[in-house]
């Protein structure tokens, strides 16, 4: 899959492609049905499928960017191009977008599911198109895509209701991060931990999970905080996973974690003896939680 960054690059943008324009920010599977489309659009015309994506690295959201790369490769769109907040001014203009994907991009298609937003601005709402509207210079396809919101996904990730949100996702929610150096603290306290890399993004949820971790397309099980570390007066936020029954070097590796079940709140400790003890007790609960759920470790 081809990355473009901004419209700057605009002559690295395939032409003649069958497109999809708007933000995507949770790729459940009302989004995944539109881009599912324009794949299959494209090759049917022996063309190219094309994302303008916008809200590229949301600081709080759903998704890391990465997460989302990934599954827009798995679904099989060509080329994403990544719009700026500055890339949009020039969209937004009387007729701008249209003039845009017309005469700039010379599209093929443009695939939608009721509405086309960016940053907020709605370009397109089929509900307030009028029966004369004129005709657009490219085909304009309103597909029936699953009726699912993102305020409906961002409420079931705030409450964790993980198995409630695989159905609407169309796949188990992770987050996937590059493990780096930390303070090594968990070490300290017999319980050493992955410290993953989010590159400033702060998801939606936060506490103590049991975790199903992939490394190296191999699933293992453990606890994971992420939070702000209160017990050691953590300055920023972090996310640890603790593996059970494994041993080997992590640093560089890319793990996908699957939150499966939410066991306690962050909290702060008034020792390390005592935030020991509570881990024990966090680790005795993923264990127990995994036995009584051997269906539902986030991976099915």
């Amino acid at each position: 899959m081809q990355l473009i960054r901004g419209l700057v690059n605009t002559n690295q943008i395939p032409r003649k492609a069958v497109v999809a324009l708007g933000e995507f920010s949770c790729l459940h599977r009302g989004d995944q049905h539109v881009l599912q489309e324009v794949v299959r659009q494209a090759r049917a015309q022996n063309t190219l499928s094309c994302l303008l994506l916008a809200s590229q690295t949301p600081k709080q959201g759903v998704y890391t960017f990465r997460d989302r790369l990934q599954i827009l490769a798995g679904l099989g769109i060509d080329t994403v191009v990544c719009l700026r907040q500055w890339d949009v001014a020039r969209l937004l203009e009387p007729q701008g977008w249209i003039d845009f994907l017309d005469s700039v991009l010379q599209i093929r298609q443009l695939i939608y599911a009721q509405r086309i937003s960016v940053f907020g601005h709605v370009l397109l709402d089929s509900a307030r198109l009028p029966v004369s509207a004129p005709k657009l210079p490219f085909h304009l396809v309103n597909c029936e895509a699953p009726d699912i919101s993102d305020a409906t996904i961002q409420q079931r990730l705030r409450t964790h209701a993980f198995t409630q949100l695989q159905p609407l996702l169309g796949r188990a929610y992770c987050l996937t991060g590059r493990v780096v150096h930390g303070n090594k603290r968990g070490r300290l306290l017999g319980f050493p931990t992955a410290n993953i890399n989010l590159k400033g993004f702060k998801p939606l949820i936060a506490g103590v999970f049991a975790v199903s971790v992939v490394i190296r397309g191999r699933s293992f099980y453990g606890v994971a905080n992420l939070g702000m570390r209160p017990s050691v007066k953590g300055q920023d936020l972090r996310f640890e996973v603790h593996l059970f029954d494994f041993q080997d070097n992590l640093y560089g590796e890319c793990l996908t974690t699957y939150p499966c079940y939410k066991i306690r709140e962050e909290q702060r400790f008034q020792s390390l003896s005592a935030l020991q003890s509570q881990i024990k007790t966090d680790v005795l609960a993923a264990h127990a939680w995994f036995a009584a759920n051997p269906r539902l470790d986030g991976i099915l």
